[in-house]
C-alpha cells in the first residue's frame, strides 16, 4: 500500500469521526480499503459466528451484496474461515494475516472454505483484518481477491490501516450506543383510597400530584439531534459518554484511539459548550439537557 492510498484513509477515517450516523460510517471507507488493497470483495464481521448463526454480507467495492447473494454453504465456510480462526485461536496474535500465508497457497487452494469461494465468487485469496481492542465478539473484516494473492505488501498496507479501521468501530459503536433511548421507568398507577371506587382521577389537582405516567419529553429524544443542537460534534458527544463512565482523559485516548493531548482537547471544548467547567458538573448539565441517560437509582454517576 503506497503512503498516499494510507494518507487517503486517514483522511477518510477522521471524516467518519463527524459523520452522526453509524450506519454510513463504513462505506466509504470499505471502498478505498477494497481499492487501495486489491481486493474485490469485503466481508464485515460485527456479530457472534457459529457454522450455524451470523450475519454474512458481502460488500463489493460500490454497493453492499446483501445475505441473499451469499449461499447457505458459503455462508458456513465464511463463518468456520479456516485456516485463519484456528490460527487466531492458537497464536493469539491479532494482526492481520492471509489464509495462503498461514499454511502455504498450496494447502489453502485445496480447502473446503477456498474450494466454495472459488466456485461462487471466483476468490483466490482471503485476508482479514481484526479489531482486537473493540468489545467482545471479535470483529473485523475478510477482504476477499479473486486474482492473485495477497501480497506481503499488501498484507504490511493492512496492518498499518488497523489502528485506523478499530478507531472507526469504536466510534460507530459509540454512536450506536447513543442513538438508543434508555428504558424509561413507569410508575405504577395508584390504587384507589379507602372507600374509593377504582377509575379515572377526576380531580385536576389530584392528577397533578401523581405526576405525568412518563419521565419528560426530553428523555426520550434522540440524544445525537441533542448534541447536535448544543454545538456538539460526534466525537465531543462520544467523550462525554465515556467522562460520563469515569474515563480518565488517557482512558478515553486509548478507547477511542487518539492521543491524551487530543482527549484533552475535545473535553475542554465539550465544557465550554456546555458552560461547565469540570466533570461532574458536565455530567449532570448533560443529563438535564437529556444528553445523558439519567442515573439509575442507587448509582452514583459523574465519578
Amino acid at each position: 500500500m503506497t503512503h498516499a492510498g494510507h494518507d487517503r484513509i486517514a483522511d477518510l477515517a477522521i471524516a467518519a469521526l463527524h459523520e452522526p450516523d453509524p450506519d454510513a460510517l463504513w462505506r466509504s471507507i470499505a471502498e478505498e480499503v477494497l481499492g487501495t488493497l486489491g481486493a474485490d470483495l469485503l466481508v464485515h464481521k460485527e456479530d457472534d459466528w457459529t457454522p450455524e448463526r451470523g450475519a454474512v454480507r458481502l460488500w463489493e467495492p460500490t454497493e453492499s451484496l446483501g445475505a441473499d447473494a451469499v449461499s447457505g454453504p458459503l455462508r458456513a465456510a465464511i463463518r468456520r474461515c479456516y485456516p485463519v480462526v484456528d490460527h487466531y485461536l492458537v497464536s493469539g496474535d491479532p494482526a492481520p494475516v492471509s489464509a495462503g500465508g498461514i499454511i502455504g497457497d498450496a494447502r489453502w487452494r485445496g480447502t473446503a472454505f477456498a474450494t466454495i469461494a472459488r466456485e461462487e465468487l471466483g476468490a483466490r485469496d482471503v485476508l482479514t483484518i481484526p479489531f482486537p481492542d473493540t468489545e467482545e465478539p471479535l470483529r473485523g473484516w475478510l477482504l476477499l481477491r479473486t486474482g492473485s494473492p495477497f501480497t506481503p505488501a499488501e498484507v504490511d498496507g493492512a496492518h498499518r490501516l488497523q489502528p485506523l479501521l478499530c478507531g472507526v468501530e469504536r466510534q460507530c459503536r459509540t454512536l450506536r450506543r447513543l442513538r438508543t433511548p434508555p428504558p424509561q421507568a413507569v410508575p405504577p398507577a395508584p390504587g384507589p383510597a379507602a372507600g374509593q371506587a377504582a377509575g379515572p382521577i377526576a380531580d385536576p389537582a389530584a392528577a397533578r400530584a401523581v405526576g405525568p405516567a412518563v419521565g419528560p419529553a426530553v428523555a426520550a429524544a434522540d440524544p445525537v439531534r441533542l448534541a447536535a443542537e448544543h454545538g456538539l460534534t460526534p466525537r465531543e458527544t462520544a467523550v462525554l459518554t465515556l467522562l460520563a463512565g469515569s474515563l480518565t482523559a488517557e482512558a478515553i485516548g486509548r478507547r477511542l484511539g487518539i492521543s491524551v493531548r487530543t482527549a484533552h482537547k475535545h473535553i475542554q471544548h465539550t465544557y465550554r459548550k456546555l458552560g461547565t467547567a469540570d466533570r461532574l458538573s458536565t455530567v449532570l448539565r448533560a443529563q438535564s439537557l437529556g444528553l445523558l441517560p439519567l442515573p439509575r437509582p442507587g448509582h452514583r454517576d459523574g465519578r
